[in-house]
């Protein structure tokens, strides 16, 4: 009888050391949302390192901005790349981690045929291209143009190019110049945030060790980049 009752234990602890790995396994996956623009391919890189150097699995899933931070807020995916500040307070269950990834700055793109100046913003007359990442700013500068949302803000970009448009809020963070293309008047300094879900709170300080650590680097390689497009 106590060889049976010692087998079964056995088997028991086996069972349940087996469920405990590969528990811990399932939840070494994390699936990282993401919005498609001309900056985004630096950071979802160095996101995605920082999770694999954490030991999780990580799957990127481009998503539209608003709907990124839907999935997040409802828990479907466990982290956006990066977000702009007042963006992330609209979300209760989203989380900003620190320190910021980027302070860009947010700008009015003009095409060159037409008059460059923030006065534009408060013009009835004009239509300016956004996103709901910029809706905070719209309301607080109070801008009284007609707002129109494409899909994604290359699309803004193309718009502009095709004469669909005259003008677009932008968020320049030092990678991409426009000088040649467009005129631009800069409107304000923006810091850029990565994003988890709460309930991975626990690994918070992880996170933000690690982001501090490829910062610098992540910072010369901007620099880098910047530099061969001038």
């Amino acid at each position: 009888m106590k060889i049976f009752l010692l087998s079964a234990i056995g088997v028991w602890l086996f069972a349940s050391s087996a469920w405990a790995i590969s528990h811990s396994v399932d939840d070494k996956k994390m699936t990282i949302s993401y919005v498609v623009y001309p900056q985004a391919e630096g950071y979802v890189a160095l996101i995605k390192d920082i999770y694999t150097e954490l030991g999780f699995k990580v799957t990127m899933l481009s998503t539209p901005s608003t709907r990124g931070l839907i999935l997040l807020n409802e828990g479907e995916v466990d982290a956006d790349v990066v977000r702009v500040r007042r963006t992330i307070e609209q979300y209760p269950n989203a989380v900003l981690v620190e320190p910021a990834l980027k302070i860009g700055k947010l700008v009015l793109l003009c095409r060159k045929d037409v008059t460059c100046e923030a006065s534009v913003l408060h013009s009835k007359n004009e239509v300016l291209l956004s996103s709901d990442a910029f809706e905070p700013y719209l309301t607080e500068l109070k801008v009284s143009a007609r707002i129109v949302k494409p899909q994604g803000t290359v699309n803004a970009i193309d718009m502009l190019k095709a004469k669909r448009a005259d003008y677009a809020f932008f968020l320049i963070d030092g990678q991409i110049d426009f000088a040649q293309e467009f005129n631009m008047v800069d409107i304000q300094e923006i810091s850029v945030f990565h994003v988890i879900h709460k309930k991975h709170a626990a690994i918070l300080p992880l996170i933000q060790q690690k982001i501090i650590e490829k910062l610098p680097g992540f910072n010369a390689q901007f620099e880098k980049n910047s530099l061969s497009k001038q």
